[in-house]
């Protein structure tokens, strides 16, 4: 399966992604490399957002981020997992 890797997400975090799926307007944030991977899964690369843009839309950003909760971090994960959603489409 060479890249493709399994991810174990909790149930609650398939429940939400789920729900966002239903729900129109909401927007996800998280900063577990394995739940922003499985956003392009889903078909909800869109409707996720960093940690650090949801700091700054709501004016609480503050210098000193951890690495998982910048954009960089986000976008590299979902870069993943829309790589792994094209390798699972052609399998």
């Amino acid at each position: 399966m060479g890249r493709l890797k399994l991810w174990l997400l909790d149930a609650d975090v398939i429940i939400d992604l789920l729900g966002l799926n239903i729900k129109e307007g909401l927007t996800f944030c998280s900063c577990d490399a394995a739940t922003i991977r499985a956003l392009p899964l889903f078909d909800l690369a869109e409707r996720g957002v960093s940690t650090e843009t949801l700091l700054r839309k709501s004016g609480l950003l503050k210098p000193g981020l951890q690495e998982r909760h910048t954009e960089e971090y986000f976008r590299n994960n979902l870069r993943i997992g829309q790589e792994d959603r094209l390798l699972l489409q052609r399998w």
